[in-house]
């Protein structure tokens, strides 16, 4: 499984749910630099909450999609786990992180459009 102690980036809306799950159900979440393990957590504290979404959202650092298709497994995913139970904090922790900011452009020429 993954490492509990790694801390990956998460999007602004993952932060806002840690803030929020923080707060309702005091958990110790570095807001800044969380670690999976700590979203593990909160992943397992709102597990009851929107049909579980939030939670996966938790663990792979970004906000779902409802019309993109690289999103619909982690629906399908969900879906399964309720007619297929299996252990929830297994389930939760087998989701691979997935937010990966775009990196800064370098301030290099080549990438400066010209202007006409």
């Amino acid at each position: 499984m993954n490492n509990l102690n790694q801390i990956q980036p998460i999007d602004g809306y993952v932060k806002m749910l840690l803030e929020s799950v923080k707060e309702k159900y005091h958990l110790n979440i570095d807001l800044e630099h969380p670690t999976r393990g700590q979203r593990l957590e909160a992943a397992l504290a709102m597990k009851n909450e929107d049909s579980g979404v939030s939670s996966i959202e938790i663990m792979i650092g970004r906000r779902l999609s409802s019309d993109d298709p690289k999103d619909q497994s982690y629906h399908f995913m969900l879906l399964s786990q309720g007619m297929f139970p299996m252990d929830i904090r297994t389930f939760y922790e087998g989701f691979s992180h997935s937010y990966y900011p775009e990196e800064k452009k370098s301030s290099s020429p080549m990438n400066k459009k010209k202007k006409i």
